[in-house]
């Protein structure tokens, strides 16, 4: 009788259960409610029973009598209580489906050993107990699936040689123990699923036989040791999840011949040395998490070739260098580089306010905005310049303050042909320095004195400053200024043959040498 995605609503009618000689009853896809009527015990020629999405509740009492029940699809709705024990002696039934119930108990530990057991999926429901070890026995179960659950115990052995094994999913449970060996490498396994639980011990090079896995989910266990060599040999492997455990050493480099990767979740461990740049072989990849390791080393330039990656995590690790300018070419929707050793600028093409995060705890990293700007040769020098400058004009303030002291030594050293009138009064004289140009006297140096018109210390002051601040090659230098308490001093570059006004008006037909200044 199929009856199935008719929006049928109700209860399953009890008229049903007269129909002894029905030996099918697929009523899935509707809004049957109720329970199983009383009375369908009766149908003892049953042997497929589909009830599967609807909002049907209640025990399955009912059917422990139906012996020659084959497949039981019973998916996605409100049973409740124990499965019957009774079930694991039908001698037919291949195939069971609770998925999605409130069921609890021990599922029948016979489940399989009279039947060539073929497919159980008991996931999302309360189940306890051991997972039953002879559901393999005729060797021709592909399909286990026992997800959200609280099964404990370990993973029955019989099925390290379940060579006909599809799928093997026991997520989310509370398994305890090691992985029996020949699990890793079970050759038709596309995949295996032992994610958020308690399993221990190291990855076995078996995994190198499992040629058809695609999905390995190893996550939130206890798993320890290095991740084999052999893994490589998993060609198939789309996805390897093996985050929140105790993996350590190096990740190993022959990793990138897995040509089809496209997640690879490692964070949460302890994996240490570089990253391998074989990574960048993996063309396929699209999520890469490797945050919270111990990795160090460079970040591998090639990672910047992979065409389809979008999530990048390298977070909380040792990586040091600089961050491949080759990144700005991803279109990444997540990129996460912080708190690791990273120096030098930061590509410009990342440094997006939405990145900022991306770098934090890396303070050798620059490049503006939110990061202290980067230091050039240029800038530099400008700020050697700078200090040095800044150290000079100190040096200078502070020669000046001793200028009193020793200024008529000085003097006489500097202008050795000072007149002697002049001798005593030096010591007694200030000498201002032009606040550019040439601050360098040398005893070779020709200069010459001029007594200007006695004026006011500020006056003087200002025609000081003006005239040091001339640069002409027409105009003689003013070397400084000399100052007492009754005379003021300007010292320029000696004038061999007098000034343009002498040789105007006093001269005496004195021939002018080109190289001869003039004011």
């Amino acid at each position: 009788m199929e009856l199935s995605g008719n929006n049928l609503s109700g209860p399953i009618p009890d008229e049903i259960t007269r129909l002894k000689k029905l030996n099918t009853l697929e009523m899935w896809g509707n809004q049957l409610s109720g329970t199983i009527p009383m009375g369908f015990r009766n149908l003892t020629e049953l042997t497929s029973f589909d009830v599967s999405i609807n909002n049907i509740g209640g025990n399955l009492t009912e059917l422990k009598y139906l012996t020659k029940l084959q497949s039981l699809q019973l998916f996605r709705n409100q049973f409740s209580g124990e499965v019957p024990v009774e079930l694991g002696d039908f001698e037919g039934l291949v195939d069971i489906s609770f998925f999605a119930n409130m069921l609890s108990g021990q599922l029948p530990q016979n489940l399989g050993s009279k039947s060539k057991f073929q497919s159980l999926d008991a996931s999302m429901n309360y189940f306890t107990g051991p997972i039953p070890p002879n559901m393999c026995k005729q060797g021709k179960m592909s399909y286990l699936a026992l997800l959200e659950n609280q099964f404990s115990g370990e993973i029955p052995e019989s099925y390290a040689s379940c060579t006909t094994l599809a799928r093997f999913r026991v997520s989310n449970n509370l398994l305890t123990g090691k992985v029996p060996p020949g699990l890793w490498g079970l050759p038709n396994a596309d995949i295996i699923d032992l994610q958020m639980n308690s399993f221990e011990g190291p990855v076995m090079p078996d995994i190198g036989r499992a040629v058809s896995l695609q999905q390995l989910y190893l996550g939130s266990n206890h798993f320890s040791g290095q991740l084999p060599t052999e893994i490589s040999k998993a060609s198939s492997l789309v996805q390897l999840k093996a985050e929140s455990n105790n993996f350590s050493g190096p990740i190993p480099s022959s990793i990138g011949d897995l040509a089809q990767l496209n997640v690879l979740y490692l964070q949460g461990n302890s994996f240490s040395g570089v990253i391998p740049d074989s990574l960048g072989s993996c063309n396929s990849l699209n999520d890469l998490n490797l945050a919270g390791n111990r990795l160090s080393g460079p970040i591998p330039d090639s990672l910047g070739a992979l065409p389809s990656l979008n999530f990048l995590n390298m977070s909380d690790n040792q990586l040091s260098g600089g961050i491949p300018q080759s990144l700005s070419s991803l279109k990444l929707s997540l990129l996460d580089l912080s708190y690791n050793s990273l120096s030098g600028q930061i590509p410009s093409a990342l440094l997006v306010e939405a990145n900022n995060r991306s770098f934090a705890g890396n303070p050798g990293l620059c490049g503006g905005g939110a990061f202290h700007n980067c230091f050039t040769k240029s800038s530099k020098s400008r700020d050697i310049r700078m200090i040095l400058s800044c150290f000079l004009s100190g040096t200078a303030l502070i020669l000046a303050s001793f200028g009193r002291i020793s200024l008529g030594k000085a003097v006489r050293e500097c202008i050795p042909s000072l007149p002697e009138q002049w001798e005593d009064t030096c010591s007694e004289t200030h000498m201002e320095l032009p606040e550019t140009g040439d601050q360098s006297f040398r005893s070779n140096t020709a200069m010459l004195g001029k007594r200007p018109e006695r004026v006011a210390n500020k006056e003087f002051e200002a025609e000081v400053t003006t005239l040091s601040s001339i640069r002409h090659i027409n105009v003689v230098q003013l070397y400084c200024s000399i100052t007492s308490e009754d005379s003021n001093l300007l010292v320029y570059e000696f004038l061999q043959n007098g000034s343009l006004w002498d040789q105007l008006h006093t001269s005496t037909n004195t021939v002018l040498e080109g190289r001869t200044h003039h004011t």
